[in-house]
């Protein structure tokens, strides 16, 4: 019994330290989850921000439009007017010119037409309004479809980092999985061992109480047989007493008799006294006597020999009585030590159920989890499946509006285009020489970065190079540490949508540079969009300055 439960104790010690490492997968997985919900979150708001902003500046440069529009008619207006009274000064200084008679009567000639010409211009006043109301509507448009562009590219750079993430998870549960898998095997095994030793020791348990019923038997029967001889002995004992209580009586009687034959010899002797002192019938006195001597002698034999025998009755009732308090005691010991041995084979039984409750516990809880595991993958292979079908949309929704700029600028005069071509490659040319000077900066910030963090990791990998953690590692789900990734994720953040020399990418609008027939509203873009990356630049160079000076 004692090595049974040693097995037992370290089989449960086992399933303990199993459970333990398995529940420290568990929460490891956990903080993972609840860090991606995290980054989601932020990156969600970060999203939400920059579309408001983007707005923002969409609704003021509108309005700025709309107050130039508004001035230039106002500008156009006071022109004609000016006009109108420079001709009637005109009028009145040279009425007695030739040429202002010429063009008196070019005035006369045209008077019927003129209404018909200032109605055209009217008409051309509103269409070139409409103009640049579509304009403005196409601006708005492009500027909605920029943001809703560089919206879908965040959602896909963040859905294609989640999907690397969600499948080094993946990978990792399914490593996870595959060990809970052989854990599982193994625990039926041991399942299956606990309830073969059941089965064992239910059959143990049978048998004893098998045995205990059979010794309950035999001790009935003892114990009838030992209630027979007593019954026997009882007898004997009684009939006993009956042959003593008669031979007492024959003894008094005998007593009695002699006495009364003493008394009747006494009388005969003084009577039957001689002279000579001879007794009459000495002859027969002394028969009488020799007679009654034997008779005393075989009374007392008997009376020996019945003493002998109720000493020898008595031993015996002693020794069956110490039989059966002997007897009994070995029986009530047998039957505690049993009744102790069921009750401990009982609390195994009981420990042995609980462990394979707990155990189909576990198991069911494994199940519960590898089923969300696979949700989990078939959710991400969806969301790739969607994330396809969004980049689709986006990349033919550009070709859409692509079309539409080049359409909305083969409109345009190409003299004002090649002017501001001119003015937005000199701009674009300052803003590239600032962007290269300052991705220099960052590149040698980004080196010294790289240094200072060596140093540390090689210091912490001289002071724990025997401090392995097998459950939660420094170690993130693609592989790299955790300042490796910190790292990558300031490069991310400082150099997202940018590979110039490595670093910075020109915007889309740049592939149109050479294109004479583009619009105002494109070039300005253009310069606002430089504008802004060279402040994006500036923010990320500060704090990464930040940073070091933080590390150092």
């Amino acid at each position: 019994m004692n090595y049974l439960n040693i097995i037992e104790q370290s089989q449960i010690d086992k399933l303990k330290a199993q459970l333990e490492k398995k529940e420290q997968t568990i929460s490891t997985l956990q903080t993972i989850i609840e860090s991606q919900k995290e980054q989601i979150n932020q990156y969600q708001h970060e999203k939400q921000q920059l579309v408001k902003n983007i707005q923002l500046q969409v609704q003021q440069k509108f309005q700025d439009d709309l107050n130039f529009e508004n001035i230039i008619r106002k500008l156009k207006q006071d022109l004609e007017q000016k006009s109108i009274q420079f001709e009637q000064m005109t009028m009145r200084l040279n009425q007695n010119d030739p040429g202002f008679l010429l063009m008196k009567l070019k005035n006369e000639a045209e008077e019927p037409h003129r209404i018909e010409i200032l109605q055209k211009e009217q008409i051309i006043d509103e269409l070139k309004r409409q103009i640049l109301q579509l304009k403005n509507q196409l601006q708005l448009q492009v500027e909605r479809n920029n943001a809703i562009q560089i919206a879908n590219q965040n959602e896909l750079a963040q859905l294609k980092e989640k999907y690397e993430s969600n499948l080094g998870v993946d990978k990792l549960s399914l490593r996870q999985v595959k060990e809970l898998n052989q854990l599982n095997e193994r625990d039926q095994q041991q399942i299956q061992e606990l309830l073969k030793d059941k089965e064992q020791q239910q059959n143990q348990i049978i048998q004893k109480d098998n045995t205990i019923k059979e010794l309950r038997f035999q001790n009935e029967q003892l114990h009838k047989s030992k209630q027979q001889i007593i019954e026997t002995l009882t007898q004997e004992l009684e009939i006993e007493r009956i042959n003593r209580r008669k031979l007492q009586q024959e003894n008094d009687d005998l007593e009695s008799a002699l006495s009364n034959i003493r008394l009747t010899m006494k009388v005969n002797y003084s009577t039957n006294v001689k002279s000579d002192g001879t007794t009459i019938k000495d002859q027969e006195f002394i028969d009488l006597q020799n007679r009654l001597n034997e008779y005393i002698r075989l009374f007392e034999e008997e009376k020996d020999q019945k003493k002998k025998l109720s000493q020898k009755l008595n031993d015996i009732i002693i020794q069956t009585k110490q039989e059966k308090s002997d007897s009994d005691k070995i029986y009530e010991n047998r039957i505690k030590d049993l009744q102790e041995q069921i009750k401990e084979e009982k609390g195994m039984k009981s420990k042995q159920s609980m462990k394979i409750k707990d155990l189909y516990a576990d198991i069911e809880e494994m199940k519960h989890e590898l089923n969300i595991l696979r949700d989990n993958q078939a959710r991400i292979e969806e969301r790739a499946k969607e994330v396809e079908v969004r980049e689709r949309k986006v990349i033919e929704r550009d070709m859409k509006l692509n079309e539409l700029q080049r359409e909305f600028d083969l409109k345009k005069p190409p003299e004002e285009l090649m002017y501001d071509n001119k003015k937005i490659k000199t701009k674009y040319k300052q803003a590239k020489k600032k962007l290269i000077e300052a991705n220099q900066k960052i590149v040698v910030l980004l080196t010294k970065i790289k240094d200072y963090e060596q140093n540390n990791e090689n210091s912490t990998t001289t002071n724990n190079k025997n401090n392995v953690f097998e459950g939660k590692s420094t170690y993130n789900k693609q592989g790299y540490t955790n300042t490796d990734q910190q790292r990558k994720q300031m490069e991310r953040q400082v150099f997202k949508n940018q590979s110039y020399e490595g670093y910075y990418d020109l915007p889309q609008d740049a592939d149109y540079l050479g294109n004479p027939y583009q619009t105002e509203f494109q070039m300005d873009r253009i310069s606002q969009r430089l504008r802004e990356d060279i402040v994006k630049q500036k923010n990320s160079l500060e704090t990464l300055e930040h940073k070091y000076n933080i590390l150092k």
